[in-house]
């Protein structure tokens, strides 16, 4: 029985470029999830791209990429000079660490209205995730268990199944798991073992490769950030992203899809995980 593998593009609607490369690797199966940022003006053109393929829609909550929804378009902890969101939670972590009840709410109203505006171009939302996995932080917990039973949405990205020790030599990756079990350990949510997680912005065929070999559980979520390039790209990172085209490349490439065949992967959406369940 092969295993099976949930590739989810993260970053869907950031541009326009990149949603094409997400979307063209939707169309050849490779990418078989999408998680959607609602925030950028690419949103309305990049969801056509998907509207009728067979694949997983989720949310990519974010505070740190395009410009808020809500009435809290000039809070100087959210947004720059020009009414952008910071690019990087490492501006202000003390809000994704231990925000007050007014700032929670404020965040609340924020990811309720991207849920929403997604909702409203009719996407049905199969998971919940974020940009730089700051639904896992201390301070967006409660927040994101309300929107999640509010909205119920079935399924969740946490970084479990693996041993968190590794990612303790990785600091950021070691406390993002730590926090991600301390605040939804008695929370009842579906979860898939998770690749990609530390290997994000450094995946190639070589590390495709090697998680594939890896991968010795039936079920898991690979997370990728593949693009197409474009200096509208550049907009949205603190840094050149160099990455988008590799991991398109990789995950294109005859040795790719070799791969999966040799270590007997199946691409699937997350329903038929859980329906073999």
């Amino acid at each position: 029985m092969p295993k099976l593998l949930v590739i989810n593009a993260d970053d869907f609607a950031m541009t326009n470029p990149i949603s094409s490369g997400i979307a063209d690797l939707c169309r050849r199966q490779v990418v078989t999830s999408v998680s959607i940022i609602a925030t950028t003006p690419a949103l309305e053109s990049s969801l056509e791209l998907i509207r009728d393929l067979d694949i997983d829609t989720g949310i990519h909550l974010t505070l740190n990429a395009g410009r808020p929804l809500s009435m809290h378009k000039n809070h100087p902890a959210f947004v720059d000079r020009d009414g952008d969101f910071w690019k990087t939670p490492m501006h202000n972590p003390w809000l994704y660490l231990m925000a007050s009840r007014p700032m929670q709410s404020t965040i609340h109203d924020e990811f309720k209205m991207q849920i929403e505006l997604l909702r409203c171009h009719g996407i049905k939302l199969t998971h919940l995730d974020s940009h730089f996995h700051i639904h896992l932080f201390p301070a967006l917990a409660p927040v994101i268990k309300d929107l999640m039973r509010e909205y119920h949405i079935p399924y969740m990205r946490r970084p479990i199944g693996r041993s968190f020790l590794f990612d303790l030599r990785q600091p950021l990756y070691g406390f993002i798991t730590c926090s991600s079990y301390l605040c939804f350990r008695h929370e009842q949510i579906n979860s898939l073992s998770l690749y990609g997680f530390r290997e994000a912005g450094r995946l190639n065929e070589e590390s495709l490769k090697k998680i594939f070999n890896e991968m010795d559980i039936p079920a898991a979520e690979l997370i990728v950030h593949p693009g197409l390039e474009s200096s509208d790209n550049s907009h949205f990172y603190s840094v050149i992203p160099m990455h988008l085209k590799r991991e398109f490349d990789a995950l294109t490439s005859l040795a790719t899809q070799k791969c999966l065949s040799r270590f007997d992967i199946k691409s699937v959406r997350r329903q038929e995980i859980f329906n073999r369940l």
